[in-house]
């Protein structure tokens, strides 16, 4: 999988900035319940990525919602 060259994750300690971008690493049982949302013609972050989240956080069983759209492209909510 392809994603982004840098995260920048929360954590009780601060912003924890990571040149290993894959969140599916850390994935845990104490995350919190996510609601996730991707368009399946995103020109940026692959939808298998968010796939892949989403499947760590149910083997992790971690409570998800996953709605994949067809168009919609990158960010559509943070354009006017």
């Amino acid at each position: 999988m392809q994603a982004s060259a840098v995260s920048v994750l929360p954590t009780p300690q601060g912003l924890l900035v990571n040149s290993d971008p894959d969140l599916v690493n850390y994935v845990g049982a104490h995350d919190a319940p996510m609601f996730i949302w991707h368009c399946a013609d995103d020109p940026v972050v692959d939808p298998r990525d968010t796939t892949a989240l989403v499947a760590a956080l149910q083997a992790a069983d971690v409570p998800c919602e996953y709605h994949l759209f067809a168009h919609g492209g990158h960010g559509p909510a943070a354009q006017p």
